[in-house]
C-alpha cells in the first residue's frame, strides 16, 4: 500500500486553504488509485512523518490524526512516490530513521 495527497473532506478538521491530507494509494493493475479511507494506523502515521522530516517537508497533524502537507506537494508526483515508498520501506526506515549512533 502507498500514501499520496487528496484534498481535504469536511469531515476532517480543516487547517488551512493551502493544505491537503496524505491518503493511501493502491495499484490496481493498470494505474494508481486512491483509498478514501484516512490513515488509521500509528505505525504508518509515524513512518510517514519520519520521512517528512528527513526530508524537510513541512506537516501538520490535527486533534484527529490527520497529516496535513502543502498542496503544492500534488504537483511533484516523483516525489510523492518517493516518500510513500520510503515509508513503506523497513530496511529504508531502520537505515535512515530509526537508525542509532549510541
Amino acid at each position: 500500500m502507498l500514501f499520496a495527497l487528496t484534498s481535504c473532506e469536511s469531515s476532517q478538521q480543516h487547517v488551512d486553504n493551502d493544505s491537503v491530507v496524505f491518503r493511501k494509494v493502491y495499484y490496481d493493475g493498470k494505474k494508481l488509485q486512491f483509498d478514501t479511507t484516512k490513515i488509521d494506523n500509528r505505525i504508518h502515521l509515524v513512518s510517514l512523518t519520519g520521512v517528512l522530516v528527513y526530508y524537510g517537508v513541512p506537516f501538520k497533524v490535527d486533534s484527529l490524526q490527520n497529516l496535513w502537507v502543502d498542496k503544492k506537494l500534488l504537483e511533484d508526483k516523483d516525489f510523492l512516490w518517493n516518500l510513500s515508498t520510503k515509508s513503506e520501506d523497513s530496511i529504508w526506515m531502520k537505515n535512515h530513521i530509526w537508525k542509532s549512533d549510541w
